[in-house]
């Protein structure tokens, strides 16, 4: 087979054993440099080099990992771990690499699930939380805070809105399944969340290619609205403006692979909530890592639609568009209900992202081209009667999202309880009419050309 081409499931379970047996040589006559430099540890790279170093191998250096002024190791395999490709590093050793991120997406899940899983348990014994104060110990803790929550009624708050959800869901589910409840269904949420993650892992592998070729074209990109000098809110509307005028339009994606949802988001693409989202978490972190974007399960309802002043960029609606089916890759898991349950995990995708001066999370819809703001662990919409029309949907992220930008989810809406949030002020900063001026100046600067 061609060294560049794609692989296959079946030749990823070859792969395993060959890292399992550290036979790195026939991985890379087999698979090529690019899954080789990923795959192979940074030492035996080393060695290698070293090796046709002395054998006087000079141009075989070259053709296995690059320029010879980069005899250090371009080290693919570090590069994707600060981007989220790589496999989780123990002693340098693949094989141990890959059994130890299995393990970790089995445990960390688990473990998770069946805390908030025991709570409810623990609700339904009890009739109360565990996490509940009286009266009078929350009207003193208030006022020894300023009349703000304390860190533990802030976690206990988060935890019992997980606690809700689960219950909710159950509730839902109970109507087909009568057997099952509360902490059955977070272990089965769980079992989900692992399959997915290995279903993304498998994905970053049979598409490593595309993905070094989409890495490369945004980061031209960002250099480019880097030396714009740009603001926040001019950047997010920079990018959002360009990403329109880049693609086709609205439509089913013709890849939409599960995990890389933004290498959909080219020239005459076709996109949905999930690729513009992905796409615009990942440019603006390459413009300035502080911004921490990642993707977001929401529920729209429809008074988002009704009652929401969309910022003036043209978008375009392509009809009969369909997913290339002959595209080899690895799906996510599918829930089979009789019963709607996306007012539980959601229905909509959009980015989360930090402004570290402000000290604000904000919430922005690239499809819907909106945007609000993370306040007490809610969204409040800047463009929406009473900012509502999304809510945040942890067990819709649980599934759908890796556990890191789950944490950074977490500590997201734990310092909006204690930011001071004008939401008066943010709605003249970021609201539609700021919007639309930032789109015009960002016009006149002129059309990327990296995009």
């Amino acid at each position: 087979m061609n060294k560049e081409s794609l692989i296959n499931e079946e030749q990823l379970q070859n792969l395993y054993k060959l890292m399992e047996s550290k036979d790195y040589q026939t991985i890379y006559e087999i698979y090529g440099k690019d899954i080789y430099n990923y795959v192979t540890p940074k030492n035996q790279k080393r060695k290698d080099i070293k090796k046709l170093v002395e054998n006087k191998r000079h141009s075989a250096i070259y053709d296995k990992y690059g320029k010879v002024s980069t005899i250090k190791v371009r080290d693919l395999r570090k590069k994707a771990k600060k981007n989220k490709y790589s496999l989780k590093k123990s002693n340098n050793k693949a094989a141990e690499s890959l059994k130890g991120k299995i393990a970790l997406m089995t445990l960390v899940p688990t473990t998770i699930m069946c805390l908030v899983g025991g709570v409810c348990v623990y609700n339904q014994k009890n009739q109360q939380s565990p996490f509940s104060k009286s009266e009078q110990e929350v009207t003193y803790t208030s006022f020894n805070n300023n009349g703000k929550p304390n860190d533990f009624e802030i976690f206990g708050e988060i935890v019992e809105d997980a606690v809700d959800s689960i219950n909710e869901y159950a509730e839902i589910r109970k109507q087909q399944n009568p057997d099952t409840n509360a902490l059955k269904e977070t272990l089965e949420l769980g079992k989900i969340h692992i399959h997915n993650q290995i279903t993304e892992f498998g994905n970053e592998f049979l598409f490593l290619n595309e993905q070094i070729e989409y890495e490369k074209g945004i980061k031209a990109y960002a250099e480019e609205i880097k030396s714009l000098n740009l603001s926040d809110l001019q950047t997010i509307m920079k990018v959002i403006d360009d990403t329109w005028e880049t693609i086709d339009g609205y439509g089913a994606p013709k890849k939409d692979i599960y995990g890389l949802w933004r290498l959909d988001i080219t020239d005459a693409g076709i996109a949905k909530c999930r690729n513009l989202a992905d796409d615009f978490s990942a440019i603006m972190n390459n413009i300035n890592p502080k911004y921490n974007a990642r993707n977001l399960m929401v529920y729209q309802d429809g008074s988002y639609y009704t009652d929401n002043s969309f910022a003036n960029v043209e978008r375009n609606v392509v009809d009969g568009s369909k997913r290339d089916t002959s595209i080899n890759q690895f799906s996510e898991y599918e829930i089979e209900s009789n019963y709607n349950l996306e007012p539980y995990l959601g229905n909509h995708m959009v980015s989360m992202i930090e402004i570290p001066e402000e000290k604000i999370t904000l919430v922005v819809d690239p499809l819907n081209l909106s945007i609000g703001v993370l306040k007490d662990g809610k969204i409040n919409m800047f463009s929406t009667i009473g900012g509502k029309g999304l809510e945040n949907k942890d067990l819709g992220n649980f599934i759908y999202t890796p556990l890191n930008d789950q944490f950074r989810t977490f500590i997201s809406k734990f310092s909006s309880y204690k930011s001071e949030i004008d939401l008066e002020k943010l709605q003249k900063e970021y609201g539609n009419q700021a919007q639309n001026a930032a789109l015009n100046y960002v016009r006149s600067v002129g059309r990327s050309v990296t995009r």
